[in-house]
C-alpha cells in the first residue's frame, strides 16, 4: 500500500521482509531512473531516495518509525541521493536536546493543535522542521 506526504511517499508492506523489501526498492529506483519523458523540449527525469525499515525492529512505534525513515530518507539525498538505504534504528538515533525560544501564541497554538491532532508536541515540531529542510532542500 502506499500513503504519500507531500513529496514522500511511504510504502507499508506485511507481505516482505525488510532485506527483500529492501532489494525490491533498490531495483524499483533503478527502473524509474532509467525513465525520462519530453515536455516543452526538456528531458525530464526522475530519481528516487529512500529508506526501508522495519515495525517494531527499527522502533518501538509506527510515530518513530516514521521519524527514523524520514532521518534515512534525508541520509540518502544527502549522501548521493537515488539509493534507498537502511532507516537507523531507533536505540542508534540520538536526539539533541535544544533549548529554543517560543511566542506566547506560538506555545498556546501548539497546545491546541496536540490536542485537536492527539499527538505530541515534539512529533509536532520535528514534523515542522522537517517540512522546513524539505522547502530549503537541505
Amino acid at each position: 500500500s502506499f500513503v504519500r506526504f507531500g513529496d514522500e511517499f511511504f510504502v507499508y508492506s506485511s507481505e516482505y521482509t525488510l532485506e527483500t523489501l529492501f532489494m525490491e526498492m533498490q531495483d524499483l529506483t533503478q527502473t524509474i531512473s532509467k525513465l525520462s519523458f519530453e515536455c516543452k523540449g526538456k528531458t525530464v527525469r526522475f530519481t528516487v531516495s529512500g529508506a526501508v525499515g522495519e515495525f517494531p525492529r527499527n522502533a518501538s512505534t509506527v510515530e518513530k518509525l516514521l521519524n527514523l525513515l524520514s532521518e534515512g530518507m534525508r541520509k540518502a539525498k544527502v549522501t548521493g541521493r537515488a539509493q534507498i538505504i537502511f532507516a537507523p534504528l531507533e536505540k542508534e538515533s540520538k536526539m539533541v536536546m535544544k533549548s529554543n525560544y517560543y511566542l506566547r501564541s506560538q506555545l498556546d497554538g501548539l497546545v491546541k493543535l496536540t490536542a485537536l491532532l492527539n499527538r505530541t508536541e515534539s512529533s509536532l515540531l520535528r514534523e515542522a522542521l522537517d517540512d522546513l529542510l524539505r522547502k530549503y532542500k537541505l
